[in-house]
């Protein structure tokens, strides 16, 4: 095969896989996050000071990267069925959080949060009568 066309060709399976996301993607992210808020958990209740919450208190992790990171797997995806467990997981996790350093906290999720909303409404919504 000739390079140029073996370099267009996985190219082309690279962005396709890419492109192509998958529950368990999305659901690796959401158990990371969950773990991790378990451990703070245990750490929060474990602290026997004030100072030892404070500094527990302090670590919680940030919902912001593991948001971004489902957004990642799951934006190509928002037609497909799989999707909206974890649509509905993002939009749970996504909802508090504001851009630091915003006057009044601006939300930085917003367009993501539309995007499945107007997703839901156009692949998953049924009327039943």
């Amino acid at each position: 095969m000739h390079r140029p066309a073996f370099l267009v060709l996985v190219s082309f399976v690279l962005l396709h896989s890419s492109l192509q996301a998958s529950p368990a993607e999305a659901q690796s992210v959401v158990k990371r996050y969950e773990a991790a808020m378990e451990k703070w958990s245990l750490q929060a209740n474990a602290a026997a000071t004030a100072e030892e919450r404070q500094k527990v208190w302090s670590s919680r992790p940030d919902g912001a990267p593991f948001a971004r990171e489902l957004w990642t797997v799951i934006a190509g995806s928002l037609g497909e069925e799989w999707i909206l467990e974890p649509a509905a997981w993002f939009i749970r996790v996504s909802a508090g959080l504001v851009a630091p350093g915003q006057a009044g906290g601006a939300p930085i999720f917003t367009k993501q949060n539309e995007m499945i909303c107007e997703a839901v409404e156009k692949y998953h919504w049924r009327v039943r009568n």
